[in-house]
């Protein structure tokens, strides 16, 4: 059985509703300053294009109405994956990527690229600067697919929500876009989520070991991604010999926030031209409402400066936020 989240554990005083807000929070990472019924709507909302968790936060109450709780919801969802975890590990295609897999030479090939983790993308010198982004798209999911000898593993499956929906005949939103969910599943399944990190690694540092970039603009390389400076053969030819249903190639610009070490990152349009959506980057939670209010060139409400604490409590900033 799935064991609970420790969202689950909630203060037996809290109202139900937001012990279910705390498995929300737990479940989707939307961003919460803190977890409140009675301000839930408006975080949601301000929230939301930065974070696309209006979707989210829909679906997980649609749960709520079908479940009646987080705590039968959380049961369900424990049942439905431990179907799933029998048919696949029974499956004879995953017996045998396990073994090949951790017989791969892949360990070496990582000690030898010359390719290495970084993170050098969130400086203040990189502020209005156009990015490309590649992104292993469903990880865990693709890792597999694409490396088991048929591609039946997942009963004909292409994605995380099809092999759901085979055993999920509630349609648990939760259960079917949640990436913690699984994230969980695929650690069960693979005793360890080592395996299927290793395997991202390796994807992603053989697109940057396969072409001859130049170090320097490689800003971000590990992981799940690679983000490079942007150019526009790179983009074209990172599009061209890429596949799509495996990667998902982005243009962004990073803007710095004021003076400030957070950032907002501006994903861009093919052209370059348009802002087609955005991300708060380097904002803790506790600051995120200031932030947002800062962006939008709108007032701070005492609402914006509350949160709660290491302690789990809540607090307020007495004084807004300086950004200059």
């Amino acid at each position: 059985m799935l064991a609970p989240l420790d969202a689950q554990h909630a203060i037996m005083s809290l109202s139900k509703l937001d012990c279910d807000l705390r498995v929300y929070d737990d479940y989707f990472n939307p961003g919460l300053p803190l977890v409140d019924s009675a301000t839930i709507e408006y975080y949601i909302d301000a929230l939301n294009p930065y974070k696309g968790c209006r979707a989210s936060y829909e679906g997980f109450m649609k749960d709520m109405e079908t479940f009646g709780d987080s705590k039968r919801m959380i049961e369900y969802m424990g049942d439905i994956m431990n179907s799933m975890m029998m048919f696949l590990t029974n499956h004879p295609s995953m017996i045998k990527f396990k073994l090949d897999e951790f017989r791969s030479n892949r360990e070496r090939f990582l000690r030898t690229t010359p390719w290495k983790n970084k993170e050098k993308l969130y400086r203040p010198d990189n502020h209005f600067k156009q990015f490309i982004q590649v992104k292993l798209k469903e990880p865990y999911l693709n890792m597999i697919l694409n490396r088991c000898p048929t591609r039946s593993v997942f009963s004909g499956a292409q994605s995380w929500e099809e092999f759901v929906d085979i055993f999920d005949e509630k349609k648990c939103y939760t259960l079917r876009h949640s990436k913690q969910a699984q994230s969980i599943f695929f650690n069960l399944i693979l005793g360890t989520g080592a395996l299927t990190q290793l395997m991202s690694e390796q994807e992603i540092k053989q697109i940057a070991t396969e072409r001859k970039w130049n170090p320097d603009d490689v800003v971000i390389v590990g992981g799940d991604e690679v983000v490079v400076k942007y150019d526009f053969d790179v983009e074209k030819e990172l599009r061209n010999t890429l596949k799509a249903d495996l990667y998902d190639i982005k243009i962004f610009r990073l803007v710095r926030i004021g003076s400030s070490g957070m950032y907002v990152k501006e994903h861009l349009d093919v052209l370059c031209s348009k802002v087609v959506s955005k991300e708060l980057k380097c904002v803790p939670a506790k600051n995120i409402m200031e932030v947002i209010k800062f962006i939008e060139k709108r007032e701070v409400e005492p609402k914006d400066r509350r949160f709660r604490d290491d302690s789990g409590r809540i607090a307020v900033y007495e004084e807004n936020m300086k950004f200059e």
